[in-house]
């Protein structure tokens, strides 16, 4: 008995994981293709450390921008938290605000709150 639940344990493990990584490639290759949404999350992977991607601030910067470019409001924002915090690049507000402008006039409510807080930050 306890063979045969330890065999189904792995087994359920092993195809969890293959259908990540699956799934991972399918999302590279359409943010390789230039496809906005896909870009986000593999800058969120990498600015998280999920989906068996190792933490690379500088990688999740690039993809985010790349994302960002293409005018995806979640990437936007996101990207101008980073400026905001300096996680990963020098704290920059003036490029957190031009990032949280971009998503707010998507009408991102989070960046709207954050271009108040920009301007009550001294250092811009």
């Amino acid at each position: 008995m306890k063979r045969s639940v330890l065999f189904f344990l792995f087994s359920f493990f092993l195809l969890c994981g293959y259908s990540q990584n699956k799934s991972t490639e399918k999302i590279l290759a359409k943010a390789g293709e230039g496809n906005a949404k896909a870009q986000y999350r593999i800058g969120w992977y990498y600015g998280n450390g999920a989906k068996g991607f190792v933490r690379d601030e500088l990688k999740a910067i690039e993809w985010l921008e790349k994302s960002a470019e293409n005018n995806y409001r979640p990437a936007q924002y996101y990207l101008g938290w980073f400026y905001f915090y300096g996680h990963g690049v020098k704290k920059d507000v003036n490029k957190a605000i031009y990032w949280y402008e971009k998503a707010a006039n998507q009408g991102c409510k989070e960046s709207k709150k954050m271009l108040k807080v920009c301007q009550l930050y001294p250092y811009k």
